[in-house]
């Protein structure tokens, strides 16, 4: 067996790995090949390329962490708002939109939180420096500044999806993604209520069959694309449609009439905390719903044991849809 290279035996910390990393890349930069920027630093080439592969896992894991903290800290303060500040409110409402408009990207929550405030502030009053809030307005949006979001924001690496309606539908027919997701939602919630049985298998059939509320087309692997990114948040849109249409989370800060929505969230506080309540329930009622292989590949909030889940009236399904899948 050959003797291994100096290279391979040696073991680098993480700072060293760092500084190795921050060399590569700005060679990269400088217009250099791999190969050749690979060389200035002794490390091969694939070595380096893992150890960014590495950065980002740790570096996204991590903040997928953080924003499902943060999701969880947003339904606490919601559901208990008279014990917290209007900041926290504040800042627990823009985390509840951005999670409920981008669940499949809670690891860039902090800076969609960011990017809603600072509209928010903007639009609102005609901010455009820091230094024009008040001191209540700074302790508020301070604490949703993320500088490494900024940084990420202004270089690109970060983007905001937009929340477009679904391909295939008829454009002169508002059905968006959110009423999409209520649709699915409602089903796993009332199958069992309505005698069907509850699968995604099941709810692709009545999908296909345009028997949900809006008939559209959508491939199989489109809808389980859709269904492992939106699961989630499922239980929250079947909510908001069926029982609390008056609650508008779905913000849109490029949306002229964003303040406006906003500012209604903010005077409707106790309905919001009713909202959670009943959200408590429909989480529990969709998870009832799933198997465990469905369960372990979706993450679905914690809710604070002072919140008692509030029961809505079922919904019954049309003829249709019982008979596509009977």
């Amino acid at each position: 067996m050959l003797p291994e290279s100096k290279a391979r035996r040696t073991r680098y910390t993480p700072q060293e790995k760092e500084e190795l990393l921050f060399s590569f890349n700005a060679n990269l930069d400088r217009g250099m090949t791999q190969t050749a920027a690979a060389k200035l630093t002794a490390v091969p080439w694939r070595t380096l390329n893992r150890w960014e592969d590495e950065r980002r896992f740790s570096a996204t894991k991590k903040d997928t962490a953080e924003g499902k903290m943060a999701v969880e800290n947003s339904i606490r303060v919601l559901s208990e708002h008279q014990s917290f500040s209007e900041g926290e409110v504040i800042n627990a409402l823009f985390a509840m939109a951005a999670w409920r408009r981008w669940p499949d990207l809670v690891h860039s929550h902090s800076a969609y939180v960011m990017l809603l405030h600072s509209s928010y502030l903007s639009k609102k009053y005609g901010f455009k420096k820091f230094s024009q809030l008040n001191e209540k307005q700074k302790l508020s949006f301070g604490d949703s500044i993320d500088l490494n979001d900024i940084c990420r924001l202004i270089l690109g690496t970060l983007h905001a999806p937009l929340y477009f309606d679904l391909d295939g539908i008829d454009p002169k027919v508002k059905y968006s993604k959110r009423d999409l997701s209520a649709d699915v939602g409602s089903f796993f919630i009332n199958a069992k209520a309505n005698g069907v049985a509850p699968s995604i298998n099941n709810s692709f059939r009545i999908l296909e069959a345009g028997a949900f509320t809006k008939p559209f087309t959508m491939g199989e692997k489109a809808f389980r694309g859709f269904w492992r990114d939106n699961a989630s948040v499922m239980p929250f849109d079947y909510v908001e449609a069926h029982g609390h249409r008056g609650l508008e989370f779905d913000l849109d800060p490029e949306d002229p009439g964003f303040v406006d929505q906003f500012d209604a969230l903010l005077n409707k506080l106790p309905e919001v905390a009713q909202y959670i309540a009943a959200c408590k329930w429909a989480v529990g009622e969709f998870k009832s719903a799933l198997d465990l292989r469905a369960l372990r590949t979706i993450w679905f909030p914690d809710f604070p044991s002072s919140v008692q889940a509030r029961q809505l009236r079922p919904a019954k399904f049309e003829s249709e849809m019982i008979r596509v899948i009977a």
